[in-house]
Formats: C-alpha cells, sequence, structure tokens
C-alpha cells in the first residue's frame, strides 16, 4: 500500500437497532467497539440500517471528532445481507463525513445523501477511539 491510501474497514456484522434504540437482532458477529478501554465512555448509534439520518448518544460532554468512512462486509456478512435484497456500494476508508469539537452527548447526522452501502462510524473522545457499523439503505 502506498502512503496516502485508506483501506476500507472490514465489518464481521452489524447490530441492528431501532429508531427508538431498541436492539433488534444483528448477523455476524459486530467488531464494533462501543465501550471505552476504561469503561467509562459508552457509545451508541441508530437506527441500523438507517436511510435518512443517524442519531448518536454518548455520555461524554467532552469534545469529541465524529466521522463516517465507507466499509466492507465479510463475504459471510454480504451473504446474510444478500437475503435482505440489499445492493451495496465499496469504495474506500477515507472520510466522508467529518465533525470536530462536538460537545454535545446527541448528535444527528443527515446521511441521506450517501449511496446505499456499508460504513463505519467513528468517535473520538479524547484518546479513546469506539466505532460502529452501518448500513445505509
Amino acid at each position: 500500500m502506498r502512503s496516502g491510501e485508506l483501506v476500507a474497514p472490514v465489518c464481521t456484522g452489524f447490530s441492528f437497532r431501532d429508531a427508538n434504540n431498541v436492539p433488534m437482532g444483528r448477523i455476524g458477529e459486530p467488531n464494533n467497539k462501543l465501550t471505552s478501554t476504561n469503561g467509562l465512555i459508552t457509545m451508541y448509534a441508530f437506527p441500523i440500517p438507517a436511510s435518512n439520518q443517524i442519531n448518536i448518544i454518548t455520555n461524554s460532554s467532552s469534545n469529541k471528532k465524529i466521522w463516517i468512512t465507507q466499509a466492507q462486509a465479510t463475504a459471510e456478512v454480504m451473504s446474510s445481507l444478500n437475503y435482505l435484497n440489499a445492493s451495496f456500494q465499496v469504495v474506500g476508508g477515507s472520510p466522508l463525513i467529518g465533525f470536530n469539537n462536538v460537545p454535545a452527548t446527541e448528535v444527528m447526522i443527515n446521511v441521506s445523501f450517501l449511496p446505499k452501502g456499508i460504513y463505519r462510524l467513528y468517535i473520538q473522545v479524547d484518546q479513546e477511539l469506539l466505532w460502529e457499523n452501518l448500513i445505509i439503505q
């Protein structure tokens, strides 16, 4: 890989949540990180899958950096998603949406302009990096 190229992260599963943040099942083994190493910071993103907006809730009022990249899924997960009659694009791991110095504990991000696909949401709080696998449909 040449310097400057970003590789799309690989998602091994998805945790589905409805518009009220209620768990609705999963596909595969989600390789997300929703809690900080010390257990003090948590985050949730919903709904998954999403079409218009992603809601993010954290328990930290510290400034956050938030960004979304395209991602890819394992063959097993893609096979499971095909049962949902879904078709997805994969491009690369470059940030498509990004925000710096976000102090709010609840954030809504418009994703309606993103093509159907698999994405990863990242949130950096202080030195902790958390992430969630997303589906935009």
